[in-house]
C-alpha cells in the first residue's frame, strides 16, 4: 500500500477479477496476488467488508483524509499514505 502503488483499478480489476495487482515500488515488477481459490473461497474474507467501506479519496486505495481546509473553506485534497503520518 506504500505511497499509492495499489490503486482501485488494481483490486479485482477487469483483467483479474479474483486477484489484486501489486507493483513492486522499487523494481516495477507486477504480480497478481490471488484473493480466492479455485472454488471461490475468499482468502481474506474478513478483509473484504472492510475494504468495501474504504472511501474513495483518489486513485490510490490508501490515502490520508484531508481534515484541514483551504483559505476559502474548501477541503484540502487527500494525501498519499505515509507511515510517518499514521495516527492512532
Amino acid at each position: 500500500m506504500l505511497a499509492g502503488y495499489i490503486r482501485w483499478t488494481d483490486y479485482r480489476g477487469r483483467d483479474a477479477p479474483s486477484a489484486i495487482r501489486i507493483t513492486h515500488y522499487k523494481t516495477g515488477a507486477v504480480v497478481l496476488h490471488p484473493l480466492e481459490d479455485a472454488d471461490g473461497a475468499h482468502f481474506y474474507a474478513d478483509a473484504e467488508p472492510v475494504h468495501a467501506k474504504v472511501p474513495l479519496r483518489g486513485v490510490p486505495i490508501v490515502m490520508h483524509d484531508a481534515r484541514a481546509k483551504t483559505e476559502d473553506g474548501n477541503a484540502k485534497p487527500a494525501a498519499l499514505y505515509r507511515q510517518a503520518g499514521w495516527r492512532n
